[in-house]
């Protein structure tokens, strides 16, 4: 391994023979062998050796390889070159004994492989760091997590709130409209009411006026009359008794319009009512002939079972009498047993509706759950083929090439990491190619990608669990409830018509 910056010198010196095994057994190898015999280096010329950390095989080889520190030295010191020996620049130049000169600017893919040797060894180094950047990074992002969760609850709950703040603001609006109509009518009736009263002053001012003419005219006539007193004053009486007994007789006439007027009207709603009593006394009429009907066909029928029996009507009148006590006392069981069933097919109703409710909200749920888990595989797909792109492995695979410990780690000390890792990559040069996406995916897929598959199997295991569960117990349910209705049901439709089948 070549010192830092000497990677292209040694590359250009060896060429492709730095790539030859150590193994004797590989169709290209080096061997050790002696440098006593070798020449040395011409004075003036420094050897590569000490910069290079190679195995003992390359020391003959690097014993006869010269460094300098400029392409001008190199020009003056490469005449003097033994057979065997090369030199070669810090920039790359590389001149060997027998003339064959590389410019530096010559490319050479061994250099680069040197240098990426080396930056991969100063990244292992960094390892251990990454590693623990990346736990803290994961730490973070778990904590982060637990927020965003804590963050959807407290903002369901506020939705819910939200809800039941619009749904009394409903209720408010609808009673401010409700108090809107009832001050309309209100005005309305005020309106109605004024006008009412405007109409009342006018017939008063109407009366005044009336009343003060009358008066005037009174006042004339009795200055008039004063001169004709003694002579008209029967014939005024009797014209003015005349007047009052006709006035009255108008008013009695008009009293008595205004009480037929409100007798007709009385009368009038008497009759609409008196007409519905009538056509539900109808009704009842009916039905009570019907069920006259049918007990005269009973009674016709019981009277001819009684004429074919014998003639022991006191005996018959007890077992009669016994049959009937005990009949009312079975249908007072009978009736009791209704209630009771009654009761309990409520309870089971409403115990119907109750499971009608809770598979509703399972089946809202599931389709919750379903679009959830459409989601996340979504987002699996996704992760997937990321994976596939970044890495070209499949997810599972993944763990198997993880080389660090991915929990502990804070996401934005390890962003910054590995951003300034980036810089540095950047400037340097290339680097290997896998190693950097790796490290990307660190950050980016891998650990959510981890996490987030077996969250995903845990909550496809756990809805499809509550699922069957709800169901099941639904289903289970339902079918008690009709039994239970079913078995009541045709107990009593025996007991009620004695005998059959519902």
């Amino acid at each position: 391994m070549a010192d830092a910056g000497f990677e292209k010198a040694l590359s250009r010196a060896l060429g492709d023979s730095l790539m030859a095994s150590l193994d004797e057994t590989a169709p290209a190898f080096w061997s050790v062998r002696s440098v006593n015999n070798l020449p040395a280096l011409p004075e003036g010329i420094k050897n590569l050796a000490p910069y290079v950390k190679a195995p003992e095989a390359l020391k003959p080889a690097l014993s006869q390889i010269g460094y300098v520190e400029t392409e001008q030295d190199g020009e003056r010191l490469a005449a003097r070159l033994l057979p065997g020996q090369s030199l070669v620049s810090a920039g790359g130049t590389y001149w060997r004994w027998d003339g064959y000169h590389v410019k530096s600017s010559a490319t050479d893919r061994h250099a680069l492989h040197l240098e990426q040797k080396n930056k991969l060894a100063e990244l292992e180094k960094k390892r251990p760091q990454i590693a623990e950047l990346v736990a803290a990074a994961q730490k973070a992002l778990e904590r982060s997590v637990q927020r965003q969760d804590e963050d959807r609850q407290k903002h369901e709950s506020l939705q819910s709130d939200l809800r039941a703040a619009h749904a009394k603001l409903a209720e408010l609006r609808q009673s401010q409209g409700n108090a809107h109509e009832e001050q309309a009518k209100r005005d309305s009736e005020v309106t109605r009411l004024k006008e009412t009263i405007v109409a009342a002053n006018e017939d008063a001012d109407s009366l005044a006026k009336t009343i003060e003419r009358d008066k005037t005219l009174l006042s004339v006539h009795e200055e008039a009359a004063a001169d004709e007193k003694a002579e008209n004053i029967d014939e005024v009486k009797n014209a003015l008794l005349d007047a009052r007994n006709a006035y009255q007789a108008a008013m009695r006439a008009f009293d008595l319009y205004m009480q037929e007027q409100n007798s007709r009207k009385a009368r009038l709603h008497a009759i609409a009512d008196e007409r519905v009593n009538l056509r539900n006394r109808s009704i009842r009429a009916t039905e009570r002939v019907k069920n006259l009907n049918e007990r005269k066909q009973s009674l016709e029928e019981k009277l001819a079972e009684l004429k074919s029996q014998p003639k022991n009507f006191a005996k018959g009148n007890e077992e009669l009498l016994s049959n009937i006590a005990a009949l009312e006392k079975e249908r007072q069981d009978v009736a009791n047993e209704l209630a009771t069933r009654e009761n309990e097919v409520t309870e089971t109703g409403k115990a119907l509706k109750q499971a009608e409710a809770m598979l509703g909200e399972a089946r809202e749920s599931r389709a919750h759950a379903v679009a959830t888990l459409d989601t996340l595989k979504e987002q699996m797909a996704g992760m997937r083929a990321s994976v596939q792109e970044h890495f070209d492995l499949q997810p599972e695979g993944i763990a198997e090439h993880l080389t660090v410990n991915t929990e502990g780690q804070d996401i934005e000390s390890t962003r910054a990491q590995k951003e300034k890792l980036s810089r540095e990559r950047d400037n340097i040069g290339p680097v290997n190619l896998r190693a950097d996406d790796e490290a990307q995916e660190l950050e980016k897929e891998f650990v959510n990608l981890v996490r987030e598959r077996d969250d995903l199997a845990q909550a496809i295991a756990e809805l499809r669990g509550g699922i069957a569960e709800i169901n099941k117990e639904a289903r289970e349910r339902l079918l008690a409830a009709f039994d239970h209705v079913n078995a009541h049901f045709e107990k009593l439709f025996t007991r009620l018509f004695g005998g059959g089948k519902a």
